[in-house]
């Protein structure tokens, strides 16, 4: 909701408060036909991709959708939590292009295109995660914000949030910002 209104009042601060004098840019259109028709119909590996994409997009979002509709107690929504949870999604996705066709009889990815990825800022992803994760289940996220309330002058919400802002400035500077948004969440 705060996107939505945020967004809105972008877009009548800059049409109406601050236009910038054309509403498109001479010959953009053409660019854009020209850029669009140099692209070509899809590949097959660019297919195959989005397929991936769209099938581990929907097995994150369809535990949420379910319970929804039928409720965080409901038999099929703890079932999908238990057998597809958000790790089982991404690495099924992974595997599908693996498996999906690409261009040129190969599949979408090679594993000679997957040692060349940057597996360092997807480790450091994952581990900021998982510290995260495993500060919530140990007890440590609690255990820090129990002590910061603890200390803080009075009951007002200003110097909670005051705390929490340097807590958070001092964490991401210590660890990867994942976990420092995990762990401050």
């Amino acid at each position: 909701p705060v996107v939505i209104v945020l967004f809105a009042f972008l877009f009548l601060y800059l049409n109406y408060f601050s236009p910038a004098g054309m509403r498109e840019p001479p010959g953009s259109r053409d660019l854009i036909r020209r850029s669009r028709d140099e692209l070509g119909r899809w590949t097959t590996a660019q297919r195959s991709t989005a397929a991936a994409f769209a099938i581990t997009v929907l097995l994150w979002i369809l535990p949420g959708l379910v319970a929804l509709t039928l409720g965080e107690q409901s038999p099929i929504y703890t079932e999908m939590n238990r057998r597809i949870p958000e790790g089982v999604a991404a690495m099924l996705g992974a595997l599908l292009l693996f498996v999906l066709p690409g261009d040129e009889g190969e599949r979408a990815i090679t594993w000679r295109e997957a040692v060349k990825i940057d597996w360092g800022v997807v480790l450091l992803y994952g581990g900021g995660f998982a510290l995260g994760v495993l500060s919530f289940n140990t007890g440590l996220a609690e255990a820090i914000g129990r002590g910061l309330t603890g200390v803080l002058p009075g009951e007002g919400s200003f110097a909670l949030l005051v705390a929490s802002v340097l807590i958070a400035v001092i964490l991401s500077e210590t660890t990867s910002n994942t976990a420092a948004a995990n762990m401050i969440v």
